[in-house]
């Protein structure tokens, strides 16, 4: 029947005409008791999930302020999935009830609302042997993530200083995270799988053996890398930005891997060694007590026995004072180190808290000596000569004593000095 003949129909048949017209209007009806009955649902959602935050939050910050927003996380979830289990109930009811209006002998409901019912029920009837497992699963994961959110929100607590814990580092609070958040997903796998669909198959089965064999060959450096990275993060051996020597390699740390610790040395060249290596080694570290006193450095002259050691002494310590890096406190000191044939041997050592330039505060030191000593005309001797000399002359650059005001010129004793008169008798 074309729709015009239907309309001269029913204008011919105003009670038909009357029950459709209040069909149309009821379906209409329904449909805006849907969209209101959504809207609700959904603004009902959002205010219990506010309740729950601010009933949550009276509790004050830190710590407890963290897990409450972990809290109201996983409440709004939840409520979301609850409204749109009702969501897809009222949808069904409203489906329902369009097709009864339209057609009261069922036969359109039999046609769209039964095929989606059988298949539901399908689904259902599927799933049904699952449920078990599939809670389990969900409780599984459902506790990894709640414990994984603790973890996270306590290392934050740890590094903003909220709790203090005296073995456990601020560098290691990262590192620590994430193995322990490792560790959770790993347990939580382990837990899960036998839950999994077909997890008792054979192709599964086979997954699970052909994994543990790739682990087992390809993990025996690997681990022990790795239990030497922990070793050495947990005993606090160095930290990132440290200058530490291991071996013959001096350098700055750049990071402390889980496999492998990378190195900077003065020359910008980057030197990754495995942790094993490091864990077998000796350390130096030179920064650990730079932050407090300051770290140590020190260098040797040879002087000869015509000046006095007090003398050597003053022009030592002038030298340090001097130089740009070293630390009036603790103050410089000298050492005489060894009285030789020829020479008396002195160890000026003084304190830096830059360990990072070390190498140059050195460098600087050395130069200073080298001012302090040739401006009061004393000779800095060399272990040998290896060549005749002329025992009246002195070996300091002659700029070096007669630019400075007020300086003493270099004076020989009369007779030769010791490292001369042992050289000329050698030749």
């Amino acid at each position: 029947m074309n729709p015009r003949a239907l309309w001269e129909s029913l204008a011919q048949n105003p009670t038909v005409l009357a029950i459709w017209a209040a069909r149309i209007v009821g379906v209409v009806v329904l449909t805006a008791l849907l969209g209101y009955a959504l809207r609700r649902l959904g603004r009902a959602r959002d205010r219990l999930a506010s309740f729950f935050q601010r009933a949550l939050h009276r509790r004050g910050g830190g710590l407890v302020e963290r897990s409450a927003d972990i809290l109201y996380r996983a409440v709004r979830t939840l409520l979301g999935v609850v409204r749109v289990a009702v969501s897809l109930g009222v949808v069904y009811l409203w489906l329902a009830s369009v097709t009864i209006i339209l057609d009261p002998s069922r036969r359109l409901f039999g046609l769209v609302v039964a095929p989606l019912v059988s298949a539901f029920e399908t689904v259902g009837t599927a799933a049904v042997d699952f449920i078990p497992h599939l809670m389990m699963l969900v409780v599984i994961v459902a506790v990894a993530r709640f414990a994984t959110r603790m973890t996270h929100v306590f290392a934050d607590a740890v590094t903003e200083g909220d709790i203090e814990l005296s073995w456990l580092d601020a560098d290691a609070v990262e590192p620590t995270r994430r193995l322990v958040t490792i560790a959770i997903w790993l347990l939580a796998l382990v837990m899960g799988a036998p839950y999994l669909p077909g997890s008792h198959s054979r192709a599964f089965q086979g997954i699970g053996l052909a994994v543990g064999v790739l682990v087992s060959l390809g993990s025996g450096s690997a681990a022990g890398n790795l239990l030497a990275g922990l070793v050495l993060m947990y005993a606090r051996v160095f930290r990132p930005g440290d200058r530490i020597k291991i071996g013959e390699t001096v350098g700055d740390v750049v990071a402390l891997g889980a496999f492998t610790t990378r190195l900077r040395t003065i020359k910008d060249e980057e030197i990754v060694i495995p942790n094993s290596i490091v864990q077998q080694s000796a350390v130096t570290n030179f920064s650990r007590y730079a932050r407090e006193a300051g770290v140590q450095i020190s260098t040797r002259i040879t002087i000869g026995y015509e000046t006095p050691w007090r003398k050597v002494h003053e022009l030592l310590l002038r030298a340090a004072r001097s130089t740009d890096g070293i630390e009036t406190t603790p103050a410089p000191y000298v050492l005489q180190r060894a009285l030789g044939d020829f020479y008396v041997t002195y160890e000026i050592c003084a304190f830096s808290k830059n360990s990072r330039e070390l190498h140059l505060v050195e460098a600087r030191l050395c130069q200073a000596i080298q001012d302090s000593f040739f401006a009061e005309g004393v000779e800095i001797c060399s272990p040998h000569y290896t060549s005749l000399r002329d025992g009246s002359r002195a070996a300091i650059p002659p700029q070096a004593h007669a630019s400075p005001e007020g300086s003493v010129a270099p004076r020989r004793p009369g007779s030769p000095s010791p490292t001369s008169a042992a050289t000329s008798s050698a030749t």
